[in-house]
């Protein structure tokens, strides 16, 4: 049991580690990395870094991970941060998607590719607060 709880915190420190690396990485819609990234794609490409296939898109990616719903006081890092869509899909529940690299106090940080490139922001935001749709884990 430890042993894989070990495990599986370097997992997700690795996640977390690796995509920092990509902070300032151009955004351009549709584009899957690695020197430019839309959202989803983003997400896809480091998860698929370290192992795991999720979805193309974010909408995908919500409904792959939805029954692992998971409230804000419960996410920890690696989990995934869903958003209603902007422009180009504000006719979807789910439009743009990010993942949790630190949780402090409700202070909730994600990463993310966006307008700008790939950043890190706080979910706490007004921006953020009112386009957050859920919270969902990637189980590994």
């Amino acid at each position: 049991q430890i042993k894989r709880e070990k495990s599986e915190s370097i997992f997700y420190a690795d996640l977390i580690d690796d995509s920092k690396k990509f902070i300032g990485t151009p955004y351009k819609w549709g584009a899957t990395g690695p020197k430019r990234f839309d959202c989803s794609g983003f997400i896809q490409y480091i998860w698929k870094s370290n192992g795991i296939t999720l979805p193309r898109t974010s909408y995908y990616q919500y409904k792959h991970t939805k029954k692992n719903s998971i409230s804000k006081e419960e996410c920890k890092i690696g989990d995934l941060v869903f958003f209603k869509g902007g422009r180009r899909n504000g006719h979807l529940p789910v439009g743009h998607v990010g993942m949790i690299v630190s949780n402090n106090d409700e202070n909730i940080m994600f990463i993310h590719a966006a307008s700008g490139g790939v950043k890190i922001s706080n979910l706490n935001e007004s921006y953020y607060k009112r386009k957050f749709v859920g919270i969902t884990r990637v189980l590994i």
